[in-house]
């Protein structure tokens, strides 16, 4: 279930639905109409428009900024939320103050039933599974940003699109849609700005295979309102960010930007061919968790309702700029007896730490050809291809489209510290207007 946002004809058609419209002639005579076109554009113009914010529709209850359970059908003011509950979900009720066997059965649940099959390479993994599961439900207490989920292996068969879809299948029974991988900076913006316009609860980018890079994404990821223009309109559009992102790729290779965006949860099966192993208790998962969604459903919301009657303490795992994030997902987990929670942290930053290592011979030998000297790209691309650095920027493409890439990459180092040096803008090329660049050493480095 996804919301729609009112087009011209989409509004002048439910307009012709809801009312009968007239016209009067000169005689005074009535006869049927469509809805007056410029009535409709100015409903659609209106600045203000009075009807309550909506921030998504959600299939489950979830609890409101105050820790009160919204399980009403329809709209909830304090969440922001249509909640759209089917007469067929059937939810145990959850105690006010669960006690210690119902935290136990609710951490039962899913880690010993939904999700105890993965093979989760550490314990901070299932840990962190655990907490993007329960994520949804707390939704409204978390007053800041969500993180980027990658869930990764080094085995294509590993599981990851299952784990994302039971992870996420009490919420959206129905399952997710998949969105490939954007090819350029335009792309990726227009399909971020199309999956938010529908207010998903999830957004799912499968099986990413080249390095995950993007400006666009970057910034919704750290953004509460994402701005940009409608596809196929002259408007620009202000949409919240409320959803959670996942990624699920094979030993996937991150910018710095966007791993310290991400939580990770690895599955490793230290088998050949995953995708044959057969000792599963439930050897269909995703009916299971549809036959059992009251129950999963129950189990998060006592896990968070637990946290609520402690006094909702803050947990200690700290994450930038996803401070509340972190600090109400590993509270809810300190309480439920759930220990590793954000453990891994590092481990995103490792792929990174490749991208600069590569950098950092890239530099090093620019210092060495040029020094503090301005140079264009050109001069530095025929270096990187003389020497073989960089190739994952340039690798693989026609001349003109590599030496392209090359330059962009360049462009967005700009300013960036690699070890001793520093990456500067050194103005224009006086004949062919093309940007140069420097190498400026950090006082007090040594090296």
């Amino acid at each position: 279930i996804v919301t729609r946002h009112f087009t011209q004809v989409l509004l002048k058609g439910t307009l012709d639905r809801l009312a009968n419209f007239v016209a009067i002639d000169k005689d005074g005579n009535e006869k049927s109409t469509r809805p007056p076109t410029d009535v409709v554009a100015d409903l659609l113009a209106l600045p203000t428009v009075f009807l309550p914010p909506l921030k998504g529709v959600v299939e489950t209850p979830v609890y409101s900024p105050t820790g009160e359970l919204a399980i009403q059908r329809g709209y909830d003011r304090r969440t922001g939320y249509y909640i759209h509950l089917t007469s067929k979900l059937s939810i145990p009720d959850v105690d006010r103050e669960p006690n210690e066997a119902a935290i136990s059965r609710a951490r039962q649940l899913i880690s010993g039933e939904l999700i105890r099959d993965f093979p989760f390479a550490t314990e901070a993994d299932r840990a962190n599974a655990i907490g993007v599961h329960i994520t949804p439900y707390a939704s409204p207490l978390i007053a800041g940003l969500k993180p980027l989920v990658v869930v990764e292996s080094p085995t294509p068969g590993s599981g990851k699109g299952l784990l994302v879809d039971v992870l996420t299948s009490p919420m959206v029974p129905s399952g997710l849609a998949r969105m490939a991988e954007a090819q350029s900076e335009d792309e990726w913006r227009k399909r971020i700005t199309a999956k938010l316009l529908a207010a998903p609860q999830f957004i799912l980018i499968d099986n990413v295979r080249s390095a995950l890079d993007s400006a666009a994404l970057s910034a919704a990821l750290t953004s509460r309102i994402w701005e940009d223009r409608v596809l196929g309109q002259s408007r620009t559009a202000s949409i919240p960010v409320n959803c959670l992102g996942f990624v699920t790729a094979n030993n996937p290779r991150l910018s710095v930007e966007i791993a310290r965006r991400s939580v990770s949860i690895r599955l490793d099966s230290k088998v050949q061919r995953p995708w044959q192993r057969m000792d599963f208790k439930y050897p269909d998962l995703r009916l299971w968790a549809r036959q059992n969604r009251g129950d999963l459903i129950w189990a998060g919301l006592t896990l968070v309702r637990a946290w609520i009657a402690e006094g909702m303490p803050a947990g200690k795992a700290i994450m930038g700029s996803y401070e509340e994030w972190a600090k109400v997902v590993s509270g809810i987990l300190d309480v439920a007896g759930v220990p590793g929670f954000l453990g891994n942290s590092e481990r995103l930053y490792a792929s990174a730490e490749e991208e600069m290592a590569a950098w950092g011979e890239f530099v090093a030998a620019w210092w060495t050809e040029f020094r503090d000297e301005p140079v264009g790209s050109d001069l530095l691309f025929g270096m990187a291809t003389r020497l073989k650095l960089l190739v994952d920027i340039w690798g693989g493409r026609k001349a003109h489209g590599a030496r392209t890439g090359f330059g962009i990459a360049l462009s967005k180092m700009r300013d960036r510290v690699i070890g001793k040096y520093c990456i500067k803008h050194a103005g224009e090329d006086s004949h062919t207007k093309s940007p140069r660049y420097k190498l400026a050493i950090l006082r007090g480095v040594r090296g």
